[in-house]
């Protein structure tokens, strides 16, 4: 089974980058479509999320968790004037993963109705025919085959970030790319095809639950997850957390 890194770029300290209205971070948004992208791709290969959380990690960590893997993806936002706009890939100096990157790169323009602006390499100015974006550099250093760096539209810009911050269009676009990182390797669709309708935390709160104890069937309480909790359910998990709480 191939294995997939995505790295949902910055996050702890690392929380200053915001859109055009301050609404969107750019940290969230990009733990968001990292999120999305596990769900659609973790029924077909080993997918590793360098964050999983708003977590403190450096760019070094992130690109050293490349290591054995076949891909790493580093998802951000772009920022730049009001009116810049579209989606960017990045791909390393050292590497070639153009014909993947442009594919990449339509799907999450296309989902968004944007325009796709190409796939770019940025060499470092200060150590010629290394790659500009640590996190690139040291994935592709440390053996990693495919390292692209996806910038999915500009959150400078009123328009995008709106695209940025719409639950829907996020997760339309994280679909977009596991289908076109499927295709790569030649996965076929055995597994069920799997769709999100409600936001990812509300599975992720029921999974917690499940981890913990708290909750049993939990695929079938997913299935529920519209529906209001009946009363007595209410104050079984109650129950359980009260005795967690007095260490029962």
């Amino acid at each position: 089974m191939k294995t997939i890194v995505v790295d949902p770029g910055h996050g702890g300290n690392d929380r200053a980058n915001r859109g055009y209205s301050g609404k969107y971070i750019e940290a969230d948004g990009n733990l968001q479509f990292a999120l999305f992208l596990h769900y659609y791709l973790k029924d077909y290969f080993n997918v590793i999320l360098t964050r999983k959380e708003d977590k403190t990690l450096s760019l070094t960590e992130r690109g050293k968790m490349a290591k054995g893997a076949d891909m790493f993806l580093s998802a951000h936002s772009d920022a730049w004037e009001k009116e810049s706009n579209g989606v960017t890939i990045f791909d390393s100096v050292d590497l070639s993963n153009e014909t993947l990157g442009a594919e990449i790169g339509k799907a999450i323009a296309d989902s968004m109705g944007i325009k796709f602006k190409g796939v770019r390499e940025r060499e470092s100015q200060k150590n010629k025919g290394e790659d500009y974006y640590t996190v690139i550099d040291v994935a592709q250093d440390i053996g990693c085959p495919v390292v692209l760096l996806l910038e999915r539209g500009f959150h400078s810009n009123p328009h995008e970030e709106q695209l940025l911050l719409n639950n829907n269009i996020v997760r339309e676009s994280a679909k977009a790319v596991a289908e076109k990182i499927k295709a790569y390797y030649g996965v076929s669709e055995s597994a069920e095809t799997k769709e999100i309708t409600q936001p990812i935390w509300k599975y992720q709160g029921l999974e917690y639950l499940a981890k913990n104890g708290l909750l049993n069937d939990l695929e079938n309480w997913k299935k529920k997850i519209d529906e209001p909790m009946p009363v007595w359910a209410s104050g079984i998990l109650l129950a359980e957390i009260h005795k967690n709480l007095k260490g029962e």
